[in-house]
């Protein structure tokens, strides 16, 4: 199921991927807009950079935080996401979603740091599951 998931996300353009990772979050009732910098939390770059055609949500929340969507075939590696990290201060207000999935390497950069990664898979469980006991983290 996991690598049906994986192919089906990472086919979408990137537009349609940032669409399906921001209704996701609205569905749990969180507010998501596209971050423009000067409402983005203090320390958060220009995140989008380092990534081809990534885009950057703010979900609005008690605790406003960044969802960096990261579109296409190829898994994130770690020298891709160490290039993100270099424009967060802050890497818990990170979190990256990418339609592919992560390199090994990505999942050690990212556990080190304390960035949370959402993989396609758990992407999927949040669009099928409708509970507010189940809501994600902003």
């Amino acid at each position: 199921m996991k690598t049906n998931i994986n192919g089906r996300f990472a086919h979408l353009d990137p537009d349609e991927f940032t669409r399906l990772v921001a209704q996701t979050w609205r569905a749990y009732g969180w507010e998501v807009v596209d971050a423009a910098p000067a409402e983005c939390p203090d320390g958060i770059g220009d995140v989008t950079a380092p990534i081809d055609d990534g885009s950057a949500l703010l979900v609005r929340s008690a605790r406003p935080r960044v969802v960096l969507t990261v579109p296409g075939e190829s898994q994130l590696s770690a020298a891709t996401l160490l290039a993100v990290l270099s424009e967060v201060e802050t890497p818990s207000d990170l979190l990256v979603a990418a339609a592919a999935g992560y390199e090994t390497g990505a999942l050690s950069v990212a556990d080190a740091y304390g960035v949370e990664l959402v993989e396609p898979s758990a992407i999927q469980r949040l669009r099928e599951s409708t509970t507010a006991g189940k809501r994600p983290e902003a």
